[in-house]
């Protein structure tokens, strides 16, 4: 049970803090919300400038050492990763080979999976559009514990809803 705060330090709350380094505790922190009645609530680099990765009373699930690159592809621009990477750590990975994200926050220390929850945008949003609209594919972690495969033509109406849902509808892996 810890204090958390949100970007601004504006706001408080008491919460259970929960730190995956793995999938499967994803999975444990979901079973003990449903254990004792638990909201969950995910949370990266705590950048949100309101309270969407605080949860007072509940769970907080920090993603942020969920950050490994898992495959980068030079000649695609593709790259797999998991939520808790860095948009710093993505360009520092990506750069050498002559590629930038296509969209990148105000601050390099947001994660990958808050900046798909949030469906930020960048200065080049009328060129880029929104990060949501660079992604192929993700997998994800439902409350039920069920795991999905999403893309915009496979489960596609959940892979639009969690682009933007804020953590609402289950937890980027």
């Amino acid at each position: 049970f810890t204090t958390l705060e949100n970007f601004g330090h504006s706001l408080k709350s008491q919460s259970h803090l929960v730190r995956p380094q793995a999938v499967d505790e994803i999975h444990e922190a979901f079973r003990l919300a449903k254990k004792d009645g638990l909201t969950v609530t995910a949370r990266g680099a705590g950048r949100s400038y309101n309270d969407a990765s605080m949860n007072g009373g509940g769970i907080v699930l920090d993603c942020s050492g969920l950050n490994r690159i898992l495959d980068w592809d030079p000649f695609t621009g593709v790259v797999r990763c998991e939520p808790g990477v860095t948009l710093s750590q993505l360009w520092q990975r990506v750069l050498p080979d002559g590629w930038w994200p296509p969209v990148v926050s105000g601050t390099m220390t947001t994660t990958l999976g808050g900046c798909l929850a949030a469906n930020i945008h960048g200065k080049n949003n009328f060129r880029m559009g929104p990060i949501g609209e660079h992604v192929t594919e993700f997998i994800a972690i439902l409350p039920t514990g069920a795991q999905v495969t999403c893309t915009p033509k496979k489960n596609a109406d959940l892979f639009y809803s969690m682009i933007s849902g804020l953590g609402m509808l289950g937890i980027f892996t």
